[in-house]
């Protein structure tokens, strides 16, 4: 069981509702009234005719990577390039058949995208905040796009430098925080390896934390990388997967070799933390306005010392997808339970894998979409705890059609054992008309009402996620309560809406 250090919990439905949520307090009641009046207002302001030039910036990008950012990046981009906008996507790419740093221009499906080709090697930790081949990219990306407004989705692999050479060329800029990666240098998930969730970054423990983290592929492993991707162009083929699989079989038989492949920082780790934090600092005169789709996240970053004067609540639009098939009534023999996410130890997954072992046989089936192909190891021994029969590995599905996979679910499950945000897929859910079981953590438990529109959980416990789902199998008609207690979310027009409305506030103030 994940063990939590001052959890937050949102109220419950019933005596404990209407408790007035502990963000409150740092955010102040005139602040939080400013955010919703701008939330509410900016989607409602007429459009200027002038179209604006618009760079989203993003660390990866579909198709290869679909987590929750990339979606979110592609579904806006698009909203925005329906309101008239000439909008295009800038990211990076480790593909090791292009020449380091050089710029690749393409167009999927109309949205025009530049990568920068990044072979993702840490000669240092230093390496991690920032390069100056990255640095000299972006500015190339920049001079060929010319835009009114940058919006940052996330700086890793981009580098620190970035809001400034913007502010620099008198461009004003927006970032949008989708998790703690500012905060956390082990990858923003506030989680050390041990599964303790941090409450607030602390420097003596965050340098223990990182002694022997891996901010990046050494220049062997850079090498290995490019083969697999000359492997890929000209077979189809990723051999990747399958190396890193037999990598972590190795390292799990010997652990020693897993220290030896890591960088040992050693004592300069608390000074390099230090000067990541003032680097870190140093955005907050460089971007203009900060967007938190959660509150729980905002007041993480505000508690931190981020200034609550620059940031605002706006949490996420989803696109109006439609499945193909229309949402099926619930079985009368057995519950769907389903898992939408990448298959990793921070998602949880083998929490509902072993929840499910755990309900009476031939009671309830399990569906688990995504792909574990950057934990092989870790998805295998998912998959080893799987009832035969009745839980399948469904596979991924192409970017937008999860309410193909929600159309065949009673009730989605998202076990992550970190401080999410605000999980896309639960929006997902909710416009599918699915209730969500959550675990009772971040974000995650903002975003579902107990006992209202789902369940929430203990972290990490899977006992706690059995009991939870055993009420469901046992009373059908707590599903229909739960589906009938659904708000739908907001759309990704609205977001776009909105998003048009700041830019152009933006865009006319004087750099």
């Amino acid at each position: 069981m994940v063990r939590l250090r001052h959890a937050r919990r949102r109220p419950m439905a019933g005596p404990h509702a209407g408790v007035r949520p502990a963000w409150a307090g740092i955010v102040g009641a005139r602040e939080g009234a400013r955010h919703r009046a701008w939330l509410v207002g900016a989607a409602c302001r007429p459009r200027s005719r002038r179209p604006m030039k618009i760079l989203q910036v993003c660390h990866h990008f579909l198709p290869r990577h679909r987590a929750g950012v990339e979606v979110y990046t592609d579904g806006v981009a698009r909203a925005l390039q329906g309101r008239g906008h000439e909008v295009t996507v800038l990211t990076t790419d480790d593909d090791g058949t292009r020449r380091p740093w050089s710029l690749r221009r393409e167009e999927q499906d109309g949205l025009p995208v530049i990568s920068i080709a990044h072979p993702r090697i840490a000669r240092s930790p230093d390496d991690s905040l920032g390069r100056q081949e990255v640095n000299d990219a972006f500015a190339r990306a920049l001079d060929e796009t010319q835009p009114d407004v940058v919006h940052f989705q996330h700086l890793m692999y981009i580098g620190l430098d970035a809001p400034a050479l913007v502010r620099a060329r008198g461009v004003r800029s927006v970032m949008t925080l989708h998790e703690y990666w500012l905060l956390c240098a082990r990858g923003g998930q506030m989680r050390r390896t041990d599964g303790v969730v941090c409450e607030q970054a602390e420097a003596g423990t965050c340098a223990r934390c990182l002694q022997d983290f891996r901010f990046g592929r050494t220049p062997g492993e850079a090498r290995i990388a490019g083969a697999c991707s000359w492997v890929r162009r000209l077979t189809g083929w990723d051999p990747f997967p399958s190396l890193k699989r037999v990598k972590e079989r190795r390292q799990a038989q010997n652990p020693h070799t897993d220290i030896a492949l890591r960088h040992n920082h050693g004592e300069g780790m608390l000074e390099w933390l230090s000067c990541r934090t003032d680097r870190v600092r140093a955005l907050w005169n460089a971007v203009d306005r900060f967007l938190c789709p959660s509150r729980f996240l905002m007041e993480t970053f505000v508690r931190d010392g981020w200034p609550v004067d620059r940031m605002s609540w706006s949490p996420y639009g989803i696109p109006m997808i439609a499945s193909e098939s229309p949402l099926s009534p619930p079985p009368l023999a057995r519950l769907r339970i389903g898992f939408i996410g990448t298959i990793t130890p921070a998602k949880g997954t083998d929490v509902v894998a072993r929840a499910h072992a755990l309900l009476p046989r031939g009671k309830a089936t399990l569906s688990i979409w995504g792909s574990g192909a950057s934990s092989p190891a870790y998805a295998a021994g998912v998959r080893a705890a799987l009832v035969p029969g009745e839980a399948e590995f469904a596979g991924a599905f192409a970017a937008g059609r999860a309410a193909d996979a929600l159309a065949g679910l009673d009730v989605l499950v998202v076990p992550s054992t970190w401080y999410e945000n605000a999980p896309l897929v639960i929006s997902e859910a909710f416009r599918n008309g699915v209730p969500v079981v959550a675990s009772r953590l971040g974000g995650m438990a903002e975003m579902v009402t107990d006992g209202v529109d789902g369940y929430l959980f203990e972290p990490g416990s899977a006992e706690d996620l059995a009991r939870v789902l055993l009420t469901l199998v046992e009373d059908r008609e707590a599903l229909a309560r739960l589906r009938s207690g659904i708000t739908s979310p907001r759309t990704v027009d609205d977001d776009a809406g909105s998003l048009e409305a700041l830019y152009r506030e933006l865009a006319g103030a004087p750099a």
